[in-house]
């Protein structure tokens, strides 16, 4: 969710750091991995900090690194183990009657709550700690406690409640005004909660209100750079001009929004704006423009965190295999029906003409009823295996992702390398998981997910190649129109990213005006594949066939029941072919 975000932002003011730290001669080695497990903030930081607490003996110390632990686990999204860690840390200051301690973790509480959208609880750990902020006089985070739960209620979608707490938030800001001596973060604050109540009040139609609000929380967080929470507030605040008529003044404001949001590199609200600016320009007629903008929304939603469209797969895969199971078992219903009403006619044929008639009379109008619900149950099956091919599309498009993820991840690994060896290694494999993601981009852009046409793939493969290795060969294709199964299309795209590669690498040292063939064509009953060059020759390069690459190309071959031969004459010519069934 978008303003989950901002909640833990906020929330982030309340309830951070723990309230001990031990420094001594006799566990400065001890120190010295916590503070590791800290800078890690990750996996292996939590497994340091657990043996840390299995051998520390001193309790504060001890709740000093299971705070640590609660903070890293919320930060890795592991939400359940953190909310159980900090159970654990209630339970010890309780026993300690640590009333600061114990107001620290129902914060964390509440703050893991609200991120696994449990508002509910939330709240009610919220809210426990007001009273001690009240009693200790700690105004500045009692303001913050009031705006946390208006932040709460509202992404609960209990705006009277939002509304109520966020309205407190600002009459405590004011009342408090002169006993809170960090100005900077007070006016801060109060950006925070005039805009969080503006958003609010638009939700409610009280427009001319949240209007003031949203102007006044842009103007008082402009100086803070806060573009995150700027730009929720132009958007809403545009969205108030337009049905308000100034459609000029909120063009300006949504494009406003939409740079600052670009510029900082905010996916989450540059999905919400483009949205927003797909809406404006479609209610004024200028379709262009809506579609580009709806566009690029798309874009960005299909780039967020897809759990729930996962969850939503898994489902409707569980509900289709339920279904089929249920009708499977209504038709052996049905046939064993049909065999008893058969054996009563039989049967009934020794006996008068008048009760046979009746007999095919009744069977020929339950086979009518029968007809129409095969009928109905043959539309709805059709309609599953519509939404079936629908998922697997989908699941195509998350695959694509996941392999345009790893190679983003290689491409980096590679760049900070430098010159060290791996970097032939890592682009080798980052070339190899692209081929491999460009099959599952061809698939779901199609509508048959099964095959591809292998000729737009390979010229695309072989020219992100080029692109590459930044080599300026000159490239013919020569591919007839063949659609291939993806259980063929992947190795054999593999194959031709690896000669291809070696050929980039090896062929064309020396060569003034280098050039490259790749033809595929269908011959009798088997797919002909060359690769042809005029490079040096294969016994002239530094690459052998004991290597890591032609060994796979040797394996993928294998995999393709095919046969590859090599010829040397001006250049070196590869030769695949591969049997089609």
């Amino acid at each position: 969710m978008t303003k989950d975000l901002l909640l833990c932002f906020l929330l982030s003011f309340v309830f951070i750091g723990p309230l001990y730290s031990l420094s001594t001669n006799d566990s400065l080695e001890y120190s010295k991995i916590q503070k590791r497990a800290v800078e890690l903030n990750n996996r292996k930081g939590v497994q340091l900090l657990d043996s840390l607490i299995e051998n520390i003996d001193d309790i504060n110390w001890k709740l000093s690194l299971l705070q640590e632990k609660a903070s890293i686990l919320r930060v890795l999204g592991e939400f359940d183990e953190a909310i159980q860690q900090n159970f654990e840390i209630l339970s010890i200051a309780n026993q300690q009657k640590n009333e600061s301690l114990i107001n620290m973790i129902y914060g964390e509480l509440g703050t893991s709550y609200a991120i696994n959208q449990e508002y509910d609880e939330s709240i009610k750990y919220i809210k426990k700690t007001k009273p001690y902020f009240l009693k200790e006089e700690e105004w500045l985070l009692l303001i913050k406690t009031d705006l946390n739960l208006g932040e709460v209620y509202r992404l609960n979608n209990q705006l009277d409640s939002a509304q109520k707490y966020f309205q407190l938030a600002k009459d405590e800001h004011k009342k408090y005004k002169n006993e809170i001596t960090n100005k900077t973060e007070y006016d801060l604050i109060e950006g925070y909660i005039i805009g969080n109540l503006g958003m609010v009040q638009k939700s409610q139609f009280q427009y001319k209100d949240a209007k003031v609000n949203l102007t006044k929380a842009i103007d008082l967080l402009t100086p803070f750079n806060d573009a995150y929470s700027i730009c929720f507030y132009l958007t809403d605040l545009a969205v108030i001009e337009a049905k308000s008529g100034k459609k000029e003044y909120a063009e300006k404001l949504l494009k406003n929004a939409y740079k600052s949001a670009t510029e900082q590199q905010l996916k989450e609200q540059i999905r919400d704006i483009t949205e927003a600016l797909s809406i404006f320009y479609e209610e004024e007629g200028d379709y262009k423009k809506a579609l580009l903008y709806e566009k690029e929304f798309v874009t960005y939603k299909d780039s967020l965190l897809n759990k729930e469209s996962i969850q939503k797969i898994e489902r409707a895969k569980h509900n289709y295999e339920m279904d089929k199971v249920a009708l499977e078992m209504e038709l052996l219903d049905q046939k064993a029906t049909f065999r008893t009403y058969f054996s009563i006619f039989s049967f009934s044929l020794a006996l008068l003409f008048f009760i046979l008639v009746i007999i095919i009379y009744i069977t020929a109008q339950k086979r009518k009823k029968t007809n129409v619900l095969l009928l109905h149950q043959k539309e709805q099956i059709a309609l599953r295996e519509e939404e079936k091919a629908l998922l697997l599309k989908e699941l195509n498009h998350r695959v694509k992702n996941n392999l345009q993820m790893i190679s983003s991840l290689l491409n980096l690994q590679s760049s900070q390398l430098g010159d060290h060896p791996a970097v032939k290694a890592i682009d080798s494999g980052r070339f190899r998981v692209e081929a491999m993601s460009l099959i599952h981009q061809k698939l779901y852009q199609k509508d048959v997910h099964t095959e591809i046409e292998i000729d737009s793939y390979i010229k695309e493969l072989v020219l992100n190649l080029m692109y590459s290795f930044n080599n300026e060969v000159e490239t013919k294709f020569e591919i007839g129109r063949i659609a291939i199964h993806i259980d063929r299309a992947i190795p054999l795209g593999l194959v031709i990213n690896e000669l291809v590669t070696n050929a980039m690498k090896y062929a064309f040292d020396g060569i003034e005006n280098p050039r490259l063939l790749i033809s595929l064509q269908e011959e009798e009953d088997q797919l002909v594949l060359k690769v042809i060059d005029n490079g040096v020759g294969m016994e002239n390069t530094t690459s052998t066939s004991t290597s890591f690459g032609l060994n796979l190309v040797n394996s993928l071959v294998k995999q393709l029941d095919g046969t590859l031969t090599y010829q040397t004459d001006n250049g070196t010519t590869c030769i695949l072919l591969v049997p089609l069934t």
